[in-house]
């Protein structure tokens, strides 16, 4: 068979295109290395992506949600937010559950849709119309291809690219610690639902918000963490502090201090990791972080008497370079979501998808 539109990944991209593109009478085959909604475990990947654990604070003011298309999805989001939506609220703040009940919600729109899951694809090769796509089971052939794999398959998207004679873009990734302290602590410092950001040079300090962690995540490249959760329950803040590099390098003294820690996330007082105690003492890349925990001292007299921090952490942009109509700059190969150059969140994720869809409808007029 010859699907109209093949899509590699599950995420909410995907997810968004194909819900308009099956509406249309398109036949849309998805192809996901992860698992399906009743069956993940993983955080990163399988149905609805990375956004299963990172629906959890939206902000309103983000022009995107102008788009007419994710108003229904939007609207879910809303009915289930645990704070009430008014005009003074520039964020809202969505409980532990949100982005597995997000998930669900889509799994519902999209029962009908095609979907390999347990597969990763091999190779994308363009053949005349068609796009031949070869996955660890089976060759599959659609007329358009959209890649919507997230931003933490940079190695998968280099790969890809190199064997297609794609450009990748050159952003900076971040990499560095994250900070968690008493809510208690620094609530005199800053505002309720306010972020602290503090830079200088490839130094930085960000995200500081009254919110808790909630967990950690593994893939087979990076060991990281994350989590905000709602103002509530709020006992513990977390931030980063981390240094702006490129993606490879960061990559790198991430493996490195994998091996360290035993491929664990690793916690430690911050007095531990400013000492000669820590593991991470002789590593160039994390102890020029010191420069910031003394601008941070400056900010919160006494934070590193009481703050713990977790060790590594880093954020990837997409590097998937793709035009303002989301295709690469080869013919009928498109590219959603995070994975690209033009996306960094979730909401922008979704628009990205329908964005797509749209001008295949297009074309299919």
């Amino acid at each position: 068979m010859i699907y109209d539109i093949i899509f590699i990944g599950a995420g909410p991209a995907s997810l968004m295109a194909a819900k308009e593109l099956l509406e249309k009478g398109l036949s849309v085959l998805i192809v996901e290395k992860g698992k399906d909604v009743n069956r993940r475990k993983d955080p990163i990947c399988g149905w609805f992506g990375s956004g299963v654990s990172r629906v959890n604070r939206l902000e309103f003011e983000d022009p995107l949600f102008k788009v007419h298309e994710i108003k229904d999805s939007i609207n879910y989001l809303k009915k289930i937010s645990i704070q009430k939506i008014s005009k003074k609220n520039k964020y809202c703040n969505l409980s532990y559950e949100t982005g597995k009940e997000m998930a669900k919600h889509f799994h519902d729109l999209l029962k009908d849709v095609e979907v390999l899951f347990d597969n990763e694809v091999i190779s994308i090769v363009k053949d005349g119309n068609y796009f031949r796509i070869e996955t660890e089971k089976k060759e599959v052939i659609g007329k358009k291809c959209i890649i919507g794999t997230g931003k933490y398959s940079i190695e998968w998207i280099k790969n890809i690219s190199g064997a297609l004679g794609l450009k990748n873009s050159n952003k900076k990734a971040k990499m560095g610690i994250r900070v968690e302290v008493p809510t208690s602590k620094i609530k005199n410092y800053i505002a309720e639902q306010g972020d602290i950001f503090v830079k200088e040079g490839n130094l930085f300090c960000e995200d500081v918000r009254i919110n808790s962690t909630i967990g950690e995540w593994t893939d087979s490249e990076i060991l990281s963490s994350f989590g905000y959760a709602s103002i509530e329950n709020s006992r513990k803040t977390n931030f980063m502090i981390g240094i702006e590099d490129d993606v490879e390098a960061c990559i790198r003294n991430v493996k490195i201090v994998n091996v360290l820690n035993n491929d664990k996330i690793k916690k430690e007082y911050m007095k531990e990791f400013l000492s000669s105690k820590s593991i991470l003492y002789n590593l160039d890349a994390f102890n020029s972080l010191r420069a910031m925990i003394d601008k941070l001292e400056c900010i919160i007299p006494g934070i590193t008497d009481y703050a713990t921090v977790y060790i590594p952490e880093i954020r990837l942009n997409g590097i998937l370079n793709v035009d303002n109509n989301m295709m690469t700059s080869l013919f009928g190969l498109y590219g959603i979501g995070e994975c690209t150059d033009k996306v960094s969140n979730l909401i922008g994720a979704m628009a990205s998808g329908i964005i797509v869809a749209k001008n295949l409808l297009k074309e299919n007029r």
